[in-house]
């Protein structure tokens, strides 16, 4: 490893710190040029090393050491690994307790059942359905044979379901 020995003459004041910085430097080149009983010394540096600067007193130059640092290795191929694909499986109908058969009984809408086309699974007489706001005032209701559809609006709150319209199945969405 070659050692380099710079002599830099400066001059102490207030702005340069009373503690130099470790500072680092990769020499690559060297040119050494004298120009009218000056000597100029030009350094190519490409990288940082390790360079200790030591204060002298006033007048007197700095001493500065630089240890050049090996080469960089250059940067070797490595192939990305290609993933394979892993098969999916198609989404599935996960059931939901609105699209249930209903017995009679009261149901809050998009909570207990789903709005939509429902039909009565019995004949007979008797049946009775209403549809409600939040408020209790009817929007749809009916009294008399039971085996056809109720249309439960979204916007509906709750519906009552008679004894005598045996269970409803769901038909569709509106």
């Amino acid at each position: 490893m070659k050692r380099l020995l710079l002599l830099i003459p400066l001059c102490l004041s207030a702005c340069i710190p009373a503690k130099p910085p470790i500072v680092q430097l990769n020499v690559t080149q060297i040119a050494v040029t004298q120009v009218n009983r000056i000597v100029i010394t030009q350094i190519a540096v490409t990288a940082f090393t390790q360079i200790v600067a030591t204060p002298q007193p006033s007048q007197t130059p700095w001493i500065i050491t630089a240890t050049p640092l090996p080469p960089t290795p250059t940067p070797q191929f490595s192939p990305t690994p290609t993933l394979s694909p892993m098969p999916t499986t198609p989404p599935t109908d996960i059931p939901s307790p609105l699209y249930d058969i209903h017995s009679p009984g009261f149901y809050l809408v998009n909570i207990d059942i789903a709005p939509g086309v429902w039909r009565s699974t019995v004949s007979g007489d008797g049946c009775y359905w209403a549809i409600t706001t939040a408020k209790g005032d009817i929007i749809n209701n009916h009294f008399g044979m039971a085996g056809g559809t109720i249309n439960i609006p979204s916007t509906a709150f709750q519906v009552e379901l008679g004894p005598e319209c045996g269970d409803w199945i769901f038909l569709s969405t509106q």
